[in-house]
């Protein structure tokens, strides 16, 4: 399985990337991306199985992404993750 990890803070890609035991739960892939404009490159030629995505980011945020993601993908798992405890999205 391929995941793709989309956050703008370098150190939140960095540590989820490197730190979780990915292979064991059978993720062989894990590419990383610093906000939704740059994840839709990615995925314009790669197809990740699960995406982990935080909700607010400069250019185009994690709803936004999802959104237009869905587009070409409607089946791919999107899961939020975010640090602010506001309920706005």
């Amino acid at each position: 399985m391929k995941l793709l990890i989309i956050d703008d803070e370098a150190r939140t890609r960095e540590l989820l990337r490197k730190h979780i035991p990915w292979e064991e739960i059978g993720i062989t892939e894990v590419r990383t991306a610093h906000n939704g404009l740059v994840s839709l490159d990615i995925t314009s030629d790669w197809r990740p199985d699960v995406i982990l995505c935080d909700v607010r980011m400069p250019k185009l945020n994690g709803i936004g992404f999802a959104t237009q993601y869905r587009k070409i993908d409607p089946k791919c798992p999107v899961i939020f993750l975010s640090g602010y405890s506001d309920k706005e999205f």
